[in-house]
């Protein structure tokens, strides 16, 4: 029995050990790419639908962004990453599709309300709002679903690290929308402090259509910036692997720490290294939400308790979420979240039409 229990945990530590080194293949080939090309200018738009037609015969465009794009991905990449570490507990996937339901419905408008209150835009977006309002509100959330039943329907301690996890993996991913769209973007690499300066050398972003929110809200054009897109993508999506072994070993609050902590950590730090407008004082409203989410993330520690898990596969996580309500949810949910935020507002286009006559 004790040979079949450590040959069960081995194979299982080998599989988990297999599936992580992919996923972190797969990212380091995907940023790699993304940080190459996404700062350029053609890489900000997907499409442009025409709308209404003027006087002169043009039309009057609306732009489909990669911002919409990433966000969207961003969006369903975390939710699967949470159904995924929920479902090898193993937890109810109907309670669990409650939680991530009722987070996204405030989640989702959150990246712009809070972007109208702070940022004074009404028609941007904010990563960081989505996620300190998902965050402050998914244990409010999962207590609530908890004590609406005659005994608990989801274990709090696997779906509050699982959900800290996932949402350090959907701002990470988010992020690509941010490099994409010219937001969001760093101080001149010239005015970086000299330790900066020296790990960084001339790895820097350029961003040069004037569509570009860095070109034309920061007058940055063509200007070498800080990627502080992408180091923030890097420290988020390092993070959420460290967390996910710790998850897999049973570590739970420890897990659920990591995931929070070091990612309002950096994002505290990282806004030193912003040049967007982002609030008037020394500490924006950004760094004081990152500092109210390590004190909350604290107290709510004392919910979570380790436990051993042993046979924790992501395999098996995985097959758990291949079913047709599964997979049509998150395709909803995808276009849900390109067409509320990829539709730009912020943008316009002028269309013409014609037919090519010799081709007729």
């Amino acid at each position: 029995m004790r040979m079949d229990f450590n040959s069960t945990l081995g194979s299982c530590r080998v599989s988990n050990l297999a599936v992580l080194l992919s996923l972190a293949g797969l990212s380091t080939a995907c940023y790699t790419w993304a940080f190459r090309t996404l700062p350029a200018d053609h890489w900000q738009v997907i499409a442009t639908v025409p709308r209404r037609r003027d006087a002169r015969g043009a039309w009057a465009g609306l732009n489909l962004t990669w911002y919409g794009f990433f966000t969207a991905t961003a969006y369903v990449v975390a939710v699967v990453v949470f159904l995924t570490l929920l479902a090898i507990v193993p937890a109810s996937l109907g309670a669990a599709a409650a939680l991530v339901a009722a987070t996204l419905a405030c989640c989702i408008p959150a990246s712009r309300w809070v972007s109208r209150v702070i940022d004074r835009k009404p028609f941007g977006f904010t990563v960081a709002g989505a996620y300190t309002v998902g965050a402050l509100l998914l244990p409010v959330f999962a207590v609530a679903i908890n004590a609406a039943g005659d005994e608990p329907r989801i274990l709090l301690g696997p779906t509050l690290a699982a959900a800290s996890i996932a949402l350090v993996v959907g701002e990470g991913i988010g992020r690509l929308a941010c490099i994409s769209f010219g937001c969001c973007y760093g101080i001149p690499l010239i005015e970086c402090p000299p330790l900066v300066a020296r790990l960084l050398g001339n790895r820097g972003f350029r961003f040069i259509s004037e569509t570009k929110k860095a070109a034309h809200e920061g007058g940055l054009s063509g200007i070498l910036l800080v990627p502080v897109q992408a180091m923030t993508t890097v420290v988020l999506t390092l993070t959420a692997f460290a967390a996910t072994a710790l998850y897999l070993g049973g570590y739970y609050r420890t897990g659920f720490l990591t995931a929070l902590v070091v990612s309002q950590l950096w994002r505290f730090a990282s806004e030193l290294l912003r040049a967007d407008e982002r609030g008037a004082g020394k500490i924006t409203a950004y760094q004081w939400m990152a500092l109210a989410i390590v004190v909350f993330s604290a107290f709510v520690a004392w919910l979570i308790a380790d436990q051993p898990a042993p046979e924790l596969t992501l395999f098996g996580g995985l097959h758990a979420l291949w079913s047709p309500p599964v997979i049509v949810g998150l395709q909803a949910l995808w276009a849900l979240v390109f067409v509320y935020t990829g539709c730009s507002r912020t943008t316009a286009a002028t269309v013409r039409l014609h037919v090519c006559r010799d081709r007729i």
